[in-house]
């Protein structure tokens, strides 16, 4: 039926954009050189100014950048396909330049995800193609669920296609605790408390 296709679609644009991702990056060089058509911007949506990144023209295409990372991780990314798309790469609330939401209570995915629908009406443009990594990725699959209208295509970075609340609560009540280790032995030695209850043994180096 109508669905079907529509998800037919969907994975046939995340194969397609998944290869655009998976590519070579521009060399420094040329990322430089073309930097200049990345313009940084702002936005006040719902109380709140958001930063974005934007570049070309076309359908547009939102970037969605991980937790604790900003829009700039896609900079080397964002000429590479500016020349077919408008490109939007928002510093989520809380990140980069962007305002924050409030409290830990207010960082959820839903609250997130409720920031980006009023920054497309800021263009006027729907549906869009979400690139999102890590949480990006949360985010765009909980705004596809919300308001499937507004969203044409996903593509998913280092982040699985089934979300678990759970699961979600234990990622963000895991980053708010630990921000920074000391060592990757600490890190290490933390990871593997929250997974297994235990530290793990590790094999001398020689």
């Amino acid at each position: 039926g109508a669905s079907a296709m529509r998800w037919s679609r969907v994975t046939f644009a995340l194969f397609i954009a998944t290869a655009i991702v998976h590519g070579p990056f521009v060399r420094a060089g040329a990322a430089q050189s073309q930097d200049a058509s990345i313009a940084v911007r702002r936005a006040t949506v719902d109380g709140l100014t958001l930063q974005y990144l934007e570049a070309g023209r076309g359908p547009a295409v939102v970037l969605v950048h991980g937790y604790t990372e900003t829009s700039s991780m896609w900079r080397p990314f964002i000429p590479r396909i500016a020349d077919r798309f408008h490109v939007i790469a928002p510093d989520l609330p809380g990140h980069g330049d962007s305002t924050t939401l409030g409290g830990p209570e207010s960082f959820t995915r839903q609250a997130l995800a409720g920031t980006v629908p009023p920054l497309l009406a800021e263009f006027g443009v729907q549906p869009v193609a979400i690139i999102g990594a890590s949480l990006g990725g949360i985010i765009a699959l909980t705004l596809a669920a919300a308001q499937p209208e507004l969203v044409s295509a996903i593509v998913l970075i280092d982040v699985p296609h089934r979300l678990e609340e759970e699961g979600v609560r234990r990622i963000v009540d895991f980053m708010q605790k630990h921000k920074s280790f000391g060592s990757l032995d600490e890190a290490a030695d933390v990871v593997a408390e929250v997974a297994h209850g235990a530290a793990p043994e590790r094999a001398e180096l020689g």
